[in-house]
């Protein structure tokens, strides 16, 4: 009967140091997927804002593109209106001060989209260190549990040790 008693701390410590085995390997493995899941999530977010930033780019250089169409266009009807009074040197600068308006606003254009691309890339070379860094703290935080489910399981030992013997 004495040593059945003994053998209750015994069986106690060591069902709960194999709990506790377990539930560090759970938080570590969970840790673990949380910072990779972390991280994937952040690299789709990155990815998305680089292709925004394409898409930015290719709009600005299309609002440009028609910024120098409708500079031609009303140099073309300037030239028409004009065309019964000859070419004057006021007709002349007026086409030419419409010419530069014109390419004024096409690299306007151009310059505000590359901004825009600019702050995405930006946004997104930021959101992929932010993922990267979430996984290792996940790998981090999963070494903490191992290490204290080993510091754990290591006093289980010493209390096993310390109750094995007795009656």
């Amino acid at each position: 009967m004495a040593q059945l008693g003994a053998l209750i701390p015994a069986a106690i410590g060591g069902s709960s140091g194999m709990l506790g085995l377990a539930g560090t390997v759970l938080s570590t493995v969970s840790a673990v997927s949380q910072g990779r899941a972390a991280n994937k999530q952040a690299q789709f977010e990155a990815e998305q804002m680089e292709r925004n930033a394409l898409s930015e780019r290719a709009s600005a250089q299309r609002a440009a593109m028609e910024e120098r169409r409708k500079s031609r266009i009303m140099q073309s009807r300037v030239q028409a209106l004009a065309g019964g009074s000859g070419m004057d040197p006021g007709v002349v600068n007026l086409m030419e001060n419409l010419e530069g308006e014109g390419e004024y606003r096409a690299l306007t254009a151009r310059y505000e989209g590359e901004i825009r691309a600019r702050g995405l890339t930006n946004q997104a070379a930021a959101t992929r260190y932010s993922g990267s860094q979430a996984q290792t703290a996940g790998l981090l935080r999963g070494a903490g549990s191992l290490l204290s489910g080993a510091s754990i399981l290591s006093g289980g030992t010493s209390l096993y040790e310390k109750y094995k013997g007795t009656k």
